[in-house]
């Protein structure tokens, strides 16, 4: 498998998982089906959210943290 096929083989992956996720509310509203399930999908997408900012925002802090007290290591 070259490259290339494992781009395209991701990219129709994602594509497939999005739409499932775009389309999954939509049926289970459609069915009259309990939240539950949904609030706790809310919560877990929540909590991916919130912890892929924060890492995306520890390597700024480290390097402001460096700048600040370069004598200090941690």
């Amino acid at each position: 498998m070259t490259f290339v096929d494992f781009k395209l083989i991701s990219s129709v992956a994602v594509f497939i998982v999005g739409a499932f996720g775009v389309l999954f509310p939509w049926v289970r509203r459609r069915n009259g089906s309990s939240d539950r399930f949904m609030v706790w999908g809310d919560t877990f997408a929540g909590g991916v959210l919130g912890g892929a900012g924060l890492v995306h925002l520890l390597s700024g802090g480290a390097g402001g943290f460096r700048r600040l007290a370069p004598s200090m290591s941690y």
